[in-house]
């Protein structure tokens, strides 16, 4: 059992080998042009962020983070068994060439079929639902990711198995990820028209993210799969697109961490327990509980959503739409920020760099402990008593636990 849990735990161990981690050496960059879109925006007068959001935002990220102790093992053991008994293009130098390009298409490939399948079932709504929950769209929103894709995307990626060694999926499922991070912003109009035509770009996935266009526009890197699939749309100038799940100012209601993760599924094992289980789970039926269904989660044929339904208009804003509530920030939202920032932030770095030198047990705790920290320090911005008692909890067990861990 120590030994199962060692190489679940520590897998690159267990292979031998370090793999190639695009995300991890991508960090700093995302930081970087986070500041300069804020920056750029500012000088041009427009409000892209609020410290709110974007903390709610960053907080997923860093749910991911932590998780990923648990969870890098599905991405690493499922594909190293298989590629180790149907290696269809060996593990050749002379065939990298054909090892890299055929990673690169089909993990993108793959990475459409996953995405659009994703907004097809509850079961993948649910673990997908928090990237879309947003009601701003700016590149903290790439960053705002639901943890529970890690439990079952791994299993798409399967397919280039057969054709590339692990280190070349590892390669371009990072890459993937870290070139979609600059597709989430409203302050880059449409680009030269090849570019739109093969590419993903920040017009597209604008109107995947936007509730009041279809479901549309699922490609990662490239376009092109929703243009043979039958799945694009272009953007509208005169239909500027309005993002989040509905037109509440905080979504779903708070600002927990947990609950914006969590929502979708807790609704559909509701709805699951109570009748027909299986379309409960695996197509969009709607039950108690669950958002208002927005056009870009909606079947196909649906009526669009009004432009703004619910919001002011605000010229400063780049879809002419203020999404965000007006409460004043005050001393818990600044202490959400400092905690995430000043403590939760550096403890992810830090443990992605002592991951491998740690011990199962302080890897463990190290994780759930980060997870906790980001829960309940952003949970508070709420200002309600229940978070701001699980915040106090929080912290009396870390005093009383912290010297010993």
């Amino acid at each position: 059992m120590g030994a199962l849990l060692r190489a679940w735990l520590h897998p690159e161990a267990h292979l031998g080998y370090e793999l190639p981690d695009p995300i991890k050496a991508s960090s700093a960059y995302f930081v970087l042009f986070m500041l300069l879109e804020l920056a750029v925006s500012t000088y041009q007068g427009k409000k892209v962020y609020n410290l709110r959001q974007s903390l709610s935002n960053l907080s997923a990220g860093f749910f991911l983070v932590f998780l990923d102790v648990f969870t890098k093992a599905l991405f690493i053991f499922p594909y190293s068994w298989l590629r180790s008994r149907v290696a269809i293009i060996p593990d050749d130098l002379e065939l990298g060439w054909l090892h890299q390009v055929l990673g690169f298409l089909i993990v993108d490939h793959s990475y459409y079929w996953f995405h659009r399948t994703a907004h097809m079932s509850n079961l993948g709504w649910a673990a997908h639902v928090t990237h879309h929950s947003s009601n701003d769209y700016n590149l903290s929103t790439a960053l705002r990711q639901g943890v529970g894709e890690s439990m079952y995307s791994w299993a798409y990626y399967l397919v280039l198995a057969p054709f590339a060694p692990l280190k070349v999926f590892a390669l371009h499922k990072g890459a993937n990820v870290v070139i979609q991070f600059w597709v989430h912003t409203e302050m880059i109009p449409k680009l030269w028209a090849p570019v739109e035509y093969v590419f993903n770009t920040p017009s597209h996935h604008r109107v995947h993210h936007a509730r009041n266009y279809g479901r549309r526009n699922f490609g990662g890197v490239l376009i092109v799969w929703d243009r043979l699939y039958g799945t694009f749309e272009d953007e509208d100038a005169a239909r500027p697109c309005v993002y989040g799940l509905d037109s509440r100012r905080v979504p779903l209601g708070t600002y927990s961490p947990l609950w914006a993760q969590a929502h979708h599924l807790a609704a559909t094992l509701r709805l699951a327990a109570a009748s027909a289980p299986l379309s409960a789970l695996l197509t969009r039926r709607y039950g108690p509980g669950m958002v208002v269904p927005a056009v870009v989660d909606a079947p196909a044929g649906a009526p669009p959503a009004p432009a703004g339904a619910g919001l002011d208009p605000d010229p400063r804003r780049p879809n002419g739409w203020y999404p965000w509530e007006r409460r004043a920030l005050g001393a818990l939202d600044f202490y959400a920020a400092l905690h995430l920032l000043g403590a939760v932030l550096p403890g992810a770095l830090a443990l992605g760099e002592a991951r491998a030198s740690l011990g199962e047990p302080r890897l463990a705790a190290a994780a759930l402990a980060g997870i906790a920290s980001l829960i309940t320090a952003v949970w508070v911005m709420d200002g309600s008593r229940a978070a701001l008692r699980w915040e106090l909890a929080r912290l009396a067990v870390l005093a009383a636990l912290g010297p010993r861990l």
